[in-house]
């Protein structure tokens, strides 16, 4: 598998065409994943300790929380304060976190996210 490497979802610090399977790099090297979701844009992965981690395009502020930058070409750590988090979700327009008893759904503007919450 090659790939462009054009929203950055490889996370391996580059910006450069990848050819060959390699480990995400960043706050994540070391983590045990639990789960992961992408679709265009970012990527988000889960540890067993319910902590996030984020790399991908950021041109709707989806990392602002760690970065202003509009890509982030590593993993790095969300810090979300929404309890143990047990599960994510991305869309082309939207990322979800979900801690058991609520689902904490952020849609992406040109204003960075708009959180809301609906209990299960």
């Amino acid at each position: 598998m090659y790939t462009l490497n054009l929203c950055l979802h490889v996370g391996l610090g580059t910006y450069d065409v990848v050819g060959n399977p390699e480990r995400v790099k960043g706050d994540i090297d070391g983590e045990t994943i639990v789960d992961i979701a992408s679709r265009s844009d970012a990527v988000l992965a889960l540890n067993v300790k319910g902590q996030v981690f984020g790399w991908g395009n950021s041109e709707y502020s989806q990392f602002s929380m760690v970065t202003k930058e509009t890509q982030v070409n590593f993993a790095q750590h969300l810090p979300f304060q929404c309890g143990h988090v047990t599960g994510v979700a991305a869309g082309g327009s939207m990322c979800a976190l979900l801690n058991g008893m609520y689902l904490k759904a952020s849609v992406i503007n040109n204003h960075g996210f708009s959180a809301k919450s609906s209990a299960l």
